[in-house]
């Protein structure tokens, strides 16, 4: 979303004139090891991964999902 913002503006407008109701979710994780910001993901043996330093321990790790609707 911070790549393209004329693109999200144009979203937002059509939601407003077209919907009661939608929202924007974005994976936003934390590694504190190494202080990456953005998309953890699980790796081959189901751990959550820094995709920057590697780091696999979960409680250095903040994991944010958001599941609606």
């Amino acid at each position: 979303m911070f790549n393209n913002i004329d693109a999200l503006l144009s979203m937002i407008d059509y939601i407003y004139d077209n919907m009661q109701y939608a929202e924007f979710n974005t994976k936003f994780d934390y590694c504190g090891k190494c202080g990456y910001s953005g998309e953890i993901k699980l790796n081959k043996e189901l751990q959550w991964e820094c995709p920057q330093c590697g780091n696999t321990h979960r409680e250095s790790l903040e994991i944010t999902r958001r599941t609606c609707g």
